[in-house]
């Protein structure tokens, strides 16, 4: 008896001990990727603290396109035929420089003119015409050297329609007219003219012999009023759909599908102008664009000379285009630091300043694109992401080792990139300092 109870309470003792050991390593510190060794004579790894600068470096696959394109398309036809839109002269070739004040085209012989502006008109404008689309249009004709009277600001009026028609007849080309042509139009105002006239001289053959003219001074009021009217709504009138409006005085012809003597469909695109040679532009995650700072470089495969990253980085997705999620995250207002859990996106645009300039015969095609960032100076210490411990309370720390042992080195990450960190100034942790490292 005595002898089974000493082995009884022998084994308890020894289910405690292990219950001990076990307690004890789960409340123990863990590094990431590196599990516990299985013996004391495991093989220790460890690497020098480097004082060094952090580099980001990002590869994006990113696609030539146009900087600034503008679209230009066939207008509507004729209202007999709508349909029916023949090219009679085709957009100059690729890379053909074009002015504020020339035709770029010619539809149904008539011009696709190109005029100063940085909002294209959304109507025809007829004389008489008021409003903020005719002060842009007199902004671009001032632009272009040809001033309108401030008498006349916002007003398409008569001085106005002047310096469009010399505009068209600079260009090879008479106006348009809101007769269709000026003998038409003229048409229109003469035959008011005359109607007037004519009321007039009846209401002075009446008076002449004494008869009551009550009648013929009223048709005589309303003629002379339609001829004003007449005169002041038919003349020179601009058709937005065959005005073109570039921001600036030059641009060039980066694409154009049309061909002279072939018939089009209205709205289809002729020819796509742009500022000067084609951007880059890829797609960044959220993630990827934090990494990305001023003054982060960028190399081009294929190009040939240096090569600038100028605008890193454009606005994020509006909340409103980011999903139904989006109410969910945390914004600025919670005071959260933490990044949204959906795969946010932004247009990474890559302004590429090589020598030689990027020819427009790439866009559409894709190059490599390597963004390199430095997002922790030179004095910096850098040790690999596997150095870090994570504690339980949830703070970071390194395990250094020397000849002295082992210590634990509370530290501060500063920043992270392609697998290494960048950590804050510390007394205890210095160039060439051994850490230890996870597999």
């Amino acid at each position: 008896m005595m002898f089974r109870m000493h082995r009884r309470r022998s084994l308890l003792a020894g289910l405690a001990a292990v219950a001990l050991a076990v307690g004890l390593w789960a409340g123990w510190p863990r590094r990431i990727g590196s599990p516990t060794p299985a013996s004391a004579t495991a093989r220790i790894v460890t690497v020098k603290v480097e004082r060094r600068e952090l580099t980001s470096t990002l590869q994006l696959t990113a696609s030539y396109t146009f900087k600034t394109p503008i679209e230009v398309v066939a207008p509507p036809g004729p209202t007999d035929d709508p349909s029916r839109q023949l090219v009679t002269r085709a957009p100059g070739p690729v890379g053909t420089t074009v002015s504020a004040g020339s035709a770029l085209a010619e539809i149904n012989y008539r011009p696709l003119m190109l005029l100063s502006g940085h909002l294209p008109l959304y109507r025809d404008l007829r004389p008489g015409a008021v409003g903020e689309d005719v002060s842009n249009l007199q902004d671009g004709l001032r632009e272009m050297g040809l001033p309108t009277p401030s008498s006349e600001a916002g007003l398409f009026g008569p001085a106005t329609q002047q310096v469009v028609a010399d505009v068209y007849r600079l260009a090879g080309y008479e106006p348009d007219y809101t007769g269709g042509t000026a003998t038409a139009t003229m048409a229109v105002i003469d035959a008011a003219d005359n109607a007037a006239d004519a009321a007039r001289s009846a209401l002075d053959a009446a008076a002449s012999r004494g008869e009551d003219t009550t009648g013929l001074k009223a048709e005589y009021r309303q003629r002379l009023a339609t001829s004003d009217q007449v005169r002041n709504s038919e003349g020179v009138m601009v058709v937005a759909s065959r005005i073109v409006t570039i921001p600036t005085g030059q641009l060039t012809i980066g694409s154009n599908t049309a061909t002279t003597g072939k018939l089009v469909e209205p709205g289809n695109v002729l020819a796509v102008l742009t500022e000067s040679g084609p951007l880059l532009s890829a797609r960044l995650t959220a993630s990827q664009a934090r990494e990305l700072v001023d003054g982060a470089t960028v190399s081009v495969a294929g190009a040939n000379g240096d090569c600038q990253l100028e605008a890193p980085v454009e606005a994020p997705v509006p909340a409103a285009e980011e999903g139904p999620d989006a109410a969910d995250q945390p914004d600025d207002a919670t005071g959260s630091t933490e990044p949204p859990a959906r795969s946010d996106t932004h247009d990474l645009i890559v302004q590429v300043s090589c020598e030689p300039a990027p020819t427009l015969d790439l866009v559409g095609t894709e190059a490599v694109v390597t963004v390199s960032s430095i997002v922790a100076g030179p004095d910096s210490l850098v040790v690999p992401a596997t150095a870090l411990v994570y504690e339980a309370d949830g703070s970071v720390s390194v395990e250094t080792s020397d000849q002295s042992g082992r210590r634990r080195v509370a530290v501060e990450i500063v920043a992270e990139a392609d697998g290494f960190v960048a950590l804050g100034p510390t007394e205890r942790l210095h160039e060439g300092t051994s850490v230890l490292v996870g597999d």
